[in-house]
């Protein structure tokens, strides 16, 4: 099936991404240049669409927010405001922080101006702006949960 490059093709492309072993060759890249010969856990799942509870932790979801069209265009040219929201939980304070910025850190080198493989017709993708959450207290087996927010912007032009 032909991908258009509409929101959802282009959340499905990303999640598919991060779900690949570009993504762990990304991160195995970031954990040695710490040089700490610490690994940073796998995400165990990632979702191309909003989860209110993820079933399993470290995570991504990736979140559609919003799409503007160009109305002077000529071709239907998209602008999409999407999000790659990463959920890591634990005990330990300084791990799960650590854990999250390099998931974070992997996924701003992988999708760095990315084109997805040409899969959707995007321009090079516009990595925005990284936010985190404070760490707040869950209950379960893990004591605390913390998230960040990799904002990106994709272009994409169709017929």
């Amino acid at each position: 099936m032909a991908r258009t490059g509409d929101m959802e093709d282009v959340c499905q492309a990303i999640a598919e991404t991060l779900d690949s072993d570009a993504f762990r060759d990304a991160l195995d890249a970031v954990d040695a240049e710490k040089g700490d010969d610490r690994e940073t856990p796998d995400l165990r799942v990632v979702y191309p669409h909003e989860r209110a509870e993820p079933e399993s932790y470290p995570c991504a979801q990736v979140v559609a927010y919003r799409t503007v069209y160009d109305p002077d265009a000529d071709q239907k040219s998209r602008t999409l405001s999407i999000g790659i929201v990463f959920g890591v939980v634990g005990d330990n304070e300084a791990l799960i922080t650590q854990d999250l910025k390099r998931l974070v850190r992997a996924a701003v080198d992988l999708f760095w101006r990315s084109v997805l493989g040409g899969s959707v017709g995007l321009q090079p993708i516009l990595v925005e702006a990284e936010d985190y959450g404070e760490l707040t207290p869950v209950e379960g087996a893990h004591p605390l949960l913390k998230g960040a927010r990799l904002a990106l912007q994709a272009t994409t032009h169709a017929a």
